[in-house]
């Protein structure tokens, strides 16, 4: 079976805070790392997504197209979550992600 999805994120380049919308394809500049738990909106076409700093990039991620469990985690993080626990989640994420790809010693 081929089922195709919408994209549903896009990524700047390391170190860059250049993103291109999956949504509408306009490029636009956040100025700087993202990590508010507030919903926020491309500037260009005001759909509905999120901005992480994540690895050195930013990511945006379009809720109406990601995954349903990962906009429904999403949305429980901005309700339950204070933005100092938010960060700390992601930060928790992030260091989990680099044991899983640090080499063996």
């Amino acid at each position: 079976m081929n089922t195709k999805t919408k994209p549903w994120f896009s990524l700047s380049a390391e170190n860059g805070t250049v993103l291109r919308c999956v949504e509408c394809g306009s490029s636009f500049d956040l100025g700087g790392p993202s990590a508010d738990h507030h919903p926020a909106v491309c500037p260009i076409c005001g759909v509905e997504c999120v901005y992480l700093d994540w690895k050195e990039r930013i990511i945006q991620i379009v809720l109406k197209n990601a995954p349903p469990v990962l906009a429904q985690a999403i949305r429980i993080m901005q309700d339950r979550f204070d933005e100092l626990e938010y960060v700390e989640f992601l930060v928790a994420l992030e260091e989990l992600a680099d044991a899983l790809y640090k080499p063996a010693s």
